[in-house]
């Protein structure tokens, strides 16, 4: 075994003295007296500039990289850069990039962190070049971009000639404050002006159709842009972190706003903008502090996830009823918002949808919802009531933890499930009525410190609460001193169940039908609720809402004709 070894330690050395004797193909010493090291490009025309030792720090001083070399009487082109050719260069003061670089691989400039000046020969050449990634381009370093002449660019003019900015062209040049494309750009490359953080002005051609992924990125001092007409795409996260864009403008040939396309934008406050789109991607103005309404225009049919999270001056929202679906945490912490409204084509309320919105106080939803995601209205703080609607099968997993003023709950005839800590946290919830309809509680469903009386419906009472061999739906000062109440006949089941069991007093319910106490069920009682039927929505006695339906109507006089007739 030790002689494997030694042999797999022999040849491992051996491989990497034959790597590091292969590193280049050539070097070739400058006019300045530089050496600067280089390999043949696949096809054997022209040459890349390379490193000699992988542990970095090959170059320093002023290095140009020149545009042609001449090897055994041939003319070479210098057209790429390879990856980590100048790996923790940390003494490079400027670099000069020839015309002929069209191509710098990526992580070619990883830790040059002491690169002063960049000098380009034309910006049309450097628009064109291949960036692998954002360390491929030194100005990551550098933030600063410099002429032949050795002058500062900071009003950056795109030639007439230029039809592509490329990926990573100008990332993180603080350097420059103003951009003025002269004529026949069509595409702007991803993450393109990424972090210019002084760039105040930008200026499109009418020819730009395209614009990639967070193009204008971090440009914490643009304050306005207007997109040209012709624009039909942009990439993700646009203008994010643009913490000082009040003023946009987009073109009606732009339908769509790209995800996180406008994250972060504090100082934005209007989407007037966005009235003839038709779609508004995930994230869009997520974290937008500065507005306050927002409507959606008609042609967009969902809301995506986290559309509007943490817009917390957002105090309006008006949407259609033409929308059909709204996306997990679109709304989350929008701490300003006081009320909300579903749209009626919505049939199910996604997860985390409000969660956070500390001041909403009321919530309305139309008869179609049938299921309420995990952590939905988690941490609404002021909601104070909220009515099921009679097609609701299932609440999910703390869809409405810590809703602390949460004081009635009506939950409908037709609930199958009530998620995991769906309540737990709701310590002015008192009491609580469950339907018969129920087939799951599970744990800590009502983990609440002050509810002191349950009443059930359920006939065949199910174990409840299971999780970790424990058994627990409610919190236990409501299993020590509260009262659960039980249909007539079904004490010594409950007393049997696991984790109905743990109540100290189980007591069976009055009938729940006899509702002026003659001790049966008859005409008398619907009497009663046509009487309560009578009064206005403020007066009435909700005990009297027999379906539980948010509402003593008609369908609660047919529920007693059906006890009737057993």
């Amino acid at each position: 075994m030790r002689r494997l070894y030694l042999y797999f330690m022999f040849s491992f050395l051996v491989s990497m003295i034959s790597i590091s004797a292969s590193a280049y193909n050539l070097a070739v010493e400058n006019e300045d007296g530089m050496t600067v090291y280089y390999n043949f490009t696949s096809d054997g025309t022209g040459l890349a500039v390379t490193y000699n030792d992988i542990n970095g720090n090959n170059y320093s001083g002023n290095v140009v990289i020149p545009d042609e070399v001449i090897y055994e009487e041939t003319s070479y082109n210098v057209v790429a850069i390879e990856r980590l050719a100048f790996y923790k260069c940390y003494e490079i003061s400027s670099l000069t990039i020839p015309h002929s670089i069209t191509n710098i691989d990526s992580q070619a400039f990883y830790y040059c962190r002491d690169i002063e000046k960049v000098i380009v020969e034309d910006i049309a050449s450097w628009c064109n070049i291949s960036f692998g990634d954002n360390f491929s381009n030194p100005l990551v370093v550098s933030n600063s971009l410099y002429n032949i002449d050795g002058e500062q660019i900071s009003d950056l003019q795109i030639p007439e000639e230029v039809t592509s900015i490329s990926n990573y062209a100008f990332y993180g040049c603080s350097g420059i404050t103003s951009v003025k494309l002269l004529g026949n750009v069509r595409t702007i490359g991803f993450y393109a002006f990424y972090g210019c953080v002084h760039l105040s002005s930008f200026e499109f051609s009418h020819a730009v159709e395209e614009i990639g992924n967070y193009a204008f990125s971090w440009c914490k001092s643009l304050t306005s842009i207007t997109i040209p007409y012709g624009v039909h795409s942009v990439g993700v996260g646009l203008f994010k972190d643009c913490e000082n864009l009040s003023s946009v403008d987009i073109p009606e040939s732009l339908t769509g706003i790209s995800n996180n396309m406008f994250e972060g934008c504090i100082s934005l406050t209007s989407l007037d903008f966005i009235s003839h789109v038709s779609s508004i991607g995930e994230g869009a103005f997520s974290g937008c502090t500065g507005i306050t309404l927002a409507e959606v225009p008609t042609g967009v049919t969902s809301i995506e996830n986290y559309t509007f999270s943490g817009c917390s001056g957002l105090e309006k929202v008006i949407l259609h009823d033409g929308i059909k679906s709204i996306g997990v945490g679109a709304f989350t912490g929008c701490s300003s918002l006081s009320d909300f409204k579903f749209p009626e084509g919505i049939t199910s309320i996604s997860s985390e949808v409000l969660s956070g919105c500390v001041n909403l106080s009321s919530v309305s939803m139309s008869e179609s919802v049938t299921t309420i995601g995990d952590k939905a209205f988690s941490g609404c703080e002021n909601l104070s009531a909220f009515c099921m609607q009679k097609n609701m099968t299932q609440i999910g997993k703390q869809a409405f933890a810590n809703c602390r003023r949460l004081k009635e709950i009506v939950l409908n005839e037709g609930l199958l499930i009530i998620g995991e800590g769906a309540f737990t946290g709701c310590n002015s919830l008192e009491s609580v009525t469950i339907p018969s309809s129920v087939k799951a509680i599970e744990y800590n469903a009502f983990y609440c410190e002050n509810l002191s009386v349950v009443t059930s419906f359920i006939e065949e009472p199910m174990l409840i609460g299971f999780k970790s061999r424990q058994y627990n739906a409610f919190h236990s000062n409501t299993y020590a001193s509260g009262v659960l109440y039980v249909p007539k006949g079904t004490v010594d089941k409950y007393k049997s169940t696991r984790g109905w069991n743990k109540f100290a007093n189980i007591e069976e319910m009055a009938n729940p039908y006899d509702l002026n106490g003659d001790d049966k069920v008859s005409t008398a009682d619907i009497q009663v609720i046509i009487n309560n039927m009578k009064k206005s929505a403020e007066e009435q006695n909700m005990l009297y809402d027999l379906n539980n339906d948010g509402k003593v109507s008609a369908a609660d006089i047919q529920v007693i004709i059906n006890e009737m007739k057993k």
